[in-house]
């Protein structure tokens, strides 16, 4: 993954905490998304070490969802965001997040970022 931000550098944007090189990108997705009548809700972002390991922990014990071994996720960086589920917004995400700068991880319709990973 791209270098972790500092947590003091990360900004806050709708529902969630990113990079903020990538931050100005996600609001404008978000906007546009809203004018196409979707509304994309951020279901994870940002996660501190600490937090990538609880929830790999989690992950490897059965208790938890897929998790990135921490070290290797772009969202300790603040450069990834989980969306949720909501009416049409994978399938807009898919047609449209490239051009915000964005990629998709295969298999994980909700996994948007930098890198595609």
């Amino acid at each position: 993954p791209n270098r972790a931000s500092p947590p003091d550098k990360i900004v806050n944007v709708p529902g969630g905490r990113v990079d903020p090189s990538i931050a100005g990108n996600v609001r404008a997705m978000m906007d546009a998304a809203r004018r196409d009548g979707v509304s994309l809700e951020i279901r994870s972002s940002f996660r501190s070490r600490a937090e990538q390991e609880r929830l790999y922990r989690a992950y490897q014990n059965g208790t938890g969802n897929l998790a990135a071994r921490p070290g290797t996720s772009n969202h300790e960086s603040g450069q990834a965001i989980d969306f949720k589920n909501t009416p049409g917004a994978w399938n807009w995400l898919r047609n449209n997040a490239e051009r915000f700068g964005l990629r998709n991880l295969p298999g994980e319709p909700w996994h948007y970022s930098t890198t595609g990973r």
